[in-house]
């Protein structure tokens, strides 16, 4: 348990020291700006995506999520400048993922991604690459570490599109815990 424990804090930190700051503040930027998102990922990475999608949407962004390797390349087909196309693949190279960024970019949008590789042909190919440290000798592929790391970018992501969106991104999340309180069984 501690050596598990202590791959996914060592994957945080180097992951945080990877960082590129200037990078990730034109991403937001993008982001922010971004008429829409569409997030992809298959098989693991999937699930990553799924709560990119649901983070985008908590803060007002239209966003929609394609995780079917089909509705992937059409969507990707439809994409347009000023959108945006966000990946997750772990390993940078899952060719349905690849392929719906190649399509979103030959249409105009930015595309971004969160891998753990960055010679990856993903990390090549979009524009705004995120990488999270992976351990590879300690762990087999797609360690929890990484994955660890990789929902840790998309708090960083989504942590700087509220501070972007200022009192709105504030009233929005208030307005989503209270219908979320809502939801939940009282006590």
């Amino acid at each position: 348990a501690q050596k598990v424990f202590d791959s996914s804090i060592r994957a945080l930190r180097n992951t945080a020291a990877m960082l590129d700051p200037t990078a990730l503040e034109k991403l937001l930027d993008a982001l922010s700006q971004a008429k829409r998102i569409c997030t992809f990922g298959v098989g693991t990475s999937a699930a990553i995506a799924e709560d990119a999608h649901y983070r985008f949407l908590q803060l007002g962004c239209p966003a929609s999520c394609y995780t079917d390797i089909l509705f992937m390349s059409i969507a990707a087909l439809n994409m347009k400048p000023k959108e945006v196309a966000f990946a997750v693949s772990h390993s940078g190279r899952t060719e349905a993922t690849l392929e719906a960024m190649r399509l979103a970019k030959a249409q105009g949008a930015v595309t971004a991604a969160i891998t753990s590789y960055r010679a990856s042909p993903l990390a090549q190919l979009v524009d705004y690459p995120l990488v999270a440290y992976a351990d590879e000798t300690a762990y087999p592929v797609e360690a929890v570490s990484a994955r660890l790391a990789h929902l840790c970018l998309l708090d960083v992501l989504a942590t700087g599109l509220a501070l972007r969106g200022g009192p709105a991104a504030a009233k929005r999340l208030a307005r989503k815990n209270q219908i979320l309180e809502h939801i939940r069984k009282k006590k």
